[in-house]
């Protein structure tokens, strides 16, 4: 039986990190194993005390549970946060063990140990990212208080110039559309920035959760890099509406430029509950800017999400069709209860939201950008809600 326990005890100091110190913690033996992960040879460890290894942020208060326990002749389990040679941190999750002579007196403790560095380090990793992310939200609400502050006393002035300067000439009133238009592509990335702040907080919770669960450890690393290309694909995305360049009357797929649009919008559209439909025999090439039209798609979404209120079911239908010989039609429409006062929708500045909520832009802004693609976009009242028609310019060499 001796010969066994003997032989059990090499194959564990083989394998395991090990190591056996005399009562007063003096290192008798280690395996190589422990002999590794903290960089010392044999030579170095025995004869020494595990104290050679100690991080400052263990408190003396541990070791005394720890001694009291085993002078007791009971096992003890203790997370040792230690320094190697080469001044890494490492951690240990070691099991105390006395060891009895043949009196039942104890004569040395044995400890085993398994190596919790990786998870450690990946939590470390974690608590980087949530601070990381905590101060994008700060900047995201600073940077969202300024524009909303700023933009309201723009709009306040052009509202004002644009009253007392209506029945001026054709070049001036130009000369003010454009500061609105300016003005709205300011607002729309503060409402992209004021969208993406929550999901970032989510995601930054959800990492900082993880940990807590932690079970698999290759899974653990897999979900992990996941919600940094999310964070990744986030960030590009408020980074592509802020440096984009317009480039006019290039052929492409509306399909896709409808597909961006449900993409930068699925936040917003999902914790709403809001299902969009679509309804197309095939996808179509349009001449214009593809950019310009996923911000129109994004504002005609945003505004039946407003209208929708606390209403249970919320739908968009969109549909897709050939209009004359070289157009295609465009059909948004919502079941919201539709809107009132049609004949100012487009107008700069007429809003049925609080000032907080949006600046009366959205929708003359997308009447802008339709037309400069050569386009029409009109407004309807069905039985259910509002219907929006929009009209561009198929490329018909591209289907051919």
């Amino acid at each position: 039986m001796r010969e066994d326990l003997a032989g059990l005890l090499k194959k564990i100091q083989k394998t395991m990190i090990y190591s056996k110190t005399d009562l007063n913690g003096v290192i008798l033996e280690l395996s190589s194993a422990f002999c590794k992960i903290s960089g010392y040879s044999k030579k170095e460890l025995i004869g020494k005390k595990h104290s050679i290894l100690k991080h400052p942020d263990m408190q003396d208060s541990n070791f005394a549970k720890l001694w009291k326990s085993i002078k007791e002749k009971r096992p003890y389990r203790i997370l040792f946060k230690n320094i190697a040679k080469n001044g890494k941190i490492f951690y240990l999750d070691s099991l105390i063990i006395p060891i009895f002579n043949e009196k039942n007196e104890v004569c040395a403790y044995a400890s085993f140990a398994y190596d919790l560095s990786k998870f450690f380090s990946l939590n470390e990793e974690l608590m980087e990212s949530k601070k990381k992310i905590e101060q994008m939200n700060e900047h995201f609400e600073q940077m969202m208080l300024y524009y909303q502050k700023n933009l309201y006393e723009k709009k306040m002035s052009i509202k004002e110039e644009l009253s007392s300067n209506f029945k001026n000439s054709e070049e001036s009133l130009k000369k003010i559309q454009k500061e609105s238009l300016d003005l709205s592509i300011k607002e729309v990335l503060s409402n992209l920035a004021h969208q993406w702040r929550q999901p970032l907080s989510e995601l930054g919770l959800l990492l900082f959760k993880m940990k807590q669960d932690l079970k698999d450890e290759q899974k653990f690393e897999e979900n992990y890099e996941e919600c940094k290309k999310t964070l990744k694909k986030m960030s590009a995305h408020i980074d592509e509406f802020i440096s984009s360049s317009r480039s006019f009357q290039r052929s492409f797929s509306l399909m896709e430029a409808l597909q961006e649009a449900q993409n930068i919008s699925f936040e917003r559209l999902q914790n709403q509950g809001v299902q969009i439909h679509l309804s197309s025999k095939k996808d179509y090439k349009i001449l214009g800017d593809e950019k310009d039209l996923v911000r129109v798609f994004f504002n005609l979404f945003m505004n039946s999400v407003d209208a929708y209120g606390k209403k249970k079911h919320k739908d968009i239908f969109v549909s897709l069709s050939e209009f004359g010989k070289n157009y295609v039609k465009i059909t948004v429409r919502d079941r919201a209860g539709g809107i009132l006062f049609l004949d100012k929708v487009f107008q700069p500045f007429w809003t049925t939201k609080y000032p907080v909520q949006g600046a009366g832009l959205d929708l003359f802004f997308s009447k802008q950008l339709i037309e400069n693609m050569q386009g029409q976009i009109k407004v309807s009242n069905d039985k259910k809600g509002a219907c929006f028609n929009i009209y561009l310019r198929q490329d018909k060499e591209e289907t051919k």
